[in-house]
């Protein structure tokens, strides 16, 4: 048990998977309820729109950069199952692989959206 996520394309399809990635859950979460919606409710598709992908790959990208910016601007969610909040190995090596995957996935892609999808 813990916290599964995924961030599909327009058509539903999987494109990236985290596991226990707070951070990445707490950014999803903050940017839906700066939308008007109530955040993220566990096992329900949300729509992200494509400007809040590029939004966190360029957070990644300065994270990745300069380590000591992680708590300002990722940081850890609390929850149940959700793992440690502490910027530690684990947290970049996801940030590593998180910009790695959403540049990949901004160049082979052209929508104006995507799908979350989170499981605790």
């Amino acid at each position: 048990m813990g916290l599964d996520m995924w961030l599909k394309n327009s058509d539903g399809y999987d494109e990236i998977y985290w596991r226990k990635a707070n951070q990445i859950f707490r950014f999803i979460d903050e940017y839906l309820e700066a939308e008007g919606e109530y955040g993220i409710e566990n096992c329900k598709n949300h729509a992200i729109s494509r400007i809040a992908i590029e939004d966190l790959l360029e957070i990644c990208h300065r994270i990745n950069k300069d380590h000591s910016l992680a708590e300002e601007l990722l940081p850890g969610q609390e929850g149940f199952f959700f793992g440690s909040t502490e910027p530690d190995m684990y947290y970049f090596q996801q940030l590593e692989e998180t910009e790695r995957e959403l540049k990949d996935l901004l160049q082979r892609r052209d929508d104006d959206y995507f799908i979350f999808h989170a499981w605790w």
